[in-house]
């Protein structure tokens, strides 16, 4: 196979959409080729891939070396035109997820070792598509429109961009809450710290349409259920903010809003910093001062009612 035929530089002009298949594609695919396809989108867009097919060869120390990429028939995928560095690689028959470019550019490598006798490999096969970037990515969410409903991270469920700032602002009617769960909760840990920010990507929650944090609110990051994910706003108005740093790891969350009306002081709106870190503590718990001082106040209120009915 020509190697220039195995080069392909994709805009959003000439094709917004479209299919990329292996050489040969779905016989076995040559040895020693290198295929680059770069794809360019306009001012304001990304790049998609979504993987429907993936069968590379696995050479015979593919499982002594626990998977490592750089020894076999692989795929990379580059994010940064001016870094040559392959931000994620792939090999195997494990199905890559999708992944979106950082900007409006994305490469995408292709190399087949020279080792003959490819077996069985049909090699693979990948949708694109060209996405208009939102501005900043910004949602919004009016409890006139829907009072239940869903919101994920950029890309989900493949891995979400890097450096993006993204924000969700829900708007309830008036005497209404917003309930926030997350499931398959997933924001980048990376720094030795354990901190949610700073060089860690986190999400974070406010009650406030104002710039800064809420300090009702602790960040969260990490790998966390769904259940220690659970917010309540304190009145009608909420607002997520997903802050993401330079790295392509992490698949990020699928969010479920609700708005409802009324709130019960029984139901926890923020783990405890045991629970936050992982960290459960050995020693047994009581009840909150909260549940405890709701207790008590509706005892109280029976009590005096009782006094007056006596």
């Amino acid at each position: 196979m020509n190697q220039a035929e195995c080069n392909k530089n994709i805009t959003q002009a000439s094709s917004p959409e479209g299919t990329i298949c292996s050489p040969r594609y779905s016989h076995p695919y040559p040895a020693d080729i290198t295929c680059t396809y770069d794809f360019y989108a306009n001012p304001g867009e990304r790049v998609q891939i979504k993987f429907t097919h993936f069968n590379l060869h696995k050479s015979k120390i593919y499982s002594e070396v626990n998977g490592d990429c750089k020894l076999e028939d692989s795929v990379s995928i580059f994010i940064y035109e001016d870094y040559d560095e392959a931000t994620a690689m792939f090999c195997g028959d494990t199905l890559p997820l999708q992944f979106m470019s950082a900007n409006n550019w994305m490469r995408v490598r292709f190399v087949s070792n020279p080792s003959p006798g490819k077996g069985q490999a049909s090699g693979f096969e990948f949708q694109y598509k060209f996405r208009k970037d939102r501005p900043l990515c910004h949602f919004t969410y009016n409890s006139k429109i829907q009072k239940v409903g869903n919101f994920t991270s950029p890309n989900y469920p493949g891995v979400y961009p890097s450096a993006t700032n993204c924000q969700y602002v829900f708007r309830g009617e008036r005497g209404e809450r917003v309930t926030i769960t997350m499931d398959n909760f997933d924001v980048g840990l990376r720094s030795e710290t354990n901190v949610c920010g700073g060089q860690n990507d986190h999400v974070t929650f406010t009650c406030y349409s104002h710039e800064g944090p809420d300090k009702g609110f602790q960040p969260i990051c990490g790998v966390m259920q769904s259940l220690l994910t659970k917010r309540v706003s304190d009145g009608e108005y909420f607002r997520v903010l997903m802050t993401s740093n330079d790295n392509y790891e992490h698949t990020g969350f699928l969010g479920r809003y609700e708005f409802g009306k009324g709130y019960n002081v029984f139901a926890p709106t923020t783990p405890s910093p045991e629970t936050l870190s992982g960290r459960e503590s050995s020693s047994p718990r009581g009840p909150s001062l909260d549940v405890i001082s709701a207790t008590l106040l509706g005892l109280l209120v029976c009590f005096n009612m009782n006094t007056a009915m006596s």
